[in-house]
């Protein structure tokens, strides 16, 4: 099950920026593998080396379109209050604002 956050102000600085930034996915080696099904396909697992998501992908033996994909998230990843994108920056700003000595960015 996947445990949130309650707010933004609640997050990591690490899932606040990869919610922001998107994830840092390290790399990562595509292997090949049989599927239950007996179905050929290749496997890539990532891991974001910012806040340590990992990322599961199958994927297509010919194209290596993704034909499955999954995640792990790492608890208080996300956020259960509704959020815009511009509220995640004015929250990495606030933050940024507060470590310096006049409370001023910059």
């Amino acid at each position: 099950m996947r445990i949130k956050s309650d707010t933004i102000r609640d997050l990591k600085d690490k899932h606040l920026r990869c919610l922001l930034l998107g994830h840092a996915w390290g790399d990562a080696p595509i292997i090949a593998t049989v599927l239950e099904n007996g179905l050929e396909a290749w496997k890539q697992n990532l891991t974001c080396e910012s806040c340590g998501t990992r990322r599961f992908d199958t994927l297509e033996p010919k194209t290596f379109d993704v034909w499955r994909r999954h995640y792990e998230w790492t608890p208080g990843y996300g956020c259960n209050e509704p959020y815009v994108r511009a509220d995640l920056r004015a929250e990495r700003a606030y933050r940024a604002s507060a470590q310096q000595p006049n409370g001023q960015v910059g």
